[in-house]
């Protein structure tokens, strides 16, 4: 959307539209409204290859907080190897922070660490070299 002189343009799939400000009736203005967004996103895992633990930068949900959610790592055969008791949680806002494993306790190789939150899911690949 962008508005030059007394016109609005906004652009969609079907093309651009025009319209004069003056033209334009405002209804209402709700304030505060928090919106209800759900995501994950996850930075790649460091350090890259790791011994005794592994941090990640994550995204997760506005209102959600991460600390209830299923967070728990897999071998490369889909055999779980660790819980969330093996995860510390540095929260840096309501909606990001750092997720550190503890491998210490786990032998050398690739390993998936699965995240639900709500109905996402996300998975970080971990690799551990001793």
């Amino acid at each position: 959307m962008s508005v030059v002189g007394d016109s609005i343009f906004a652009g969609t799939d079907e093309g651009i539209y025009r319209a004069k400000v003056d033209d334009l009736v405002i209804t209402g203005v709700k304030e505060n409204i928090e919106e209800n967004i759900h995501y994950l996103y996850a930075f790649p895992p460091y350090p890259t290859p790791g011994n005794s633990q592994i941090s990640f930068h994550l995204y997760w949900g506005l209102l959600d907080d991460i600390e209830n959610d299923e967070i728990n790592v897999y071998n490369i055969l889909g055999e779980k190897v660790a819980g969330k008791d093996k995860f510390s949680i540095s929260k840096n806002s309501l909606y990001d922070g750092y997720i550190t494993w503890d491998c210490s306790d786990v032998s050398l190789g690739t390993y998936l660490i699965q995240i639900k939150n709500w109905n996402y899911s996300i998975i970080v690949k971990a690799i551990v070299l001793k």
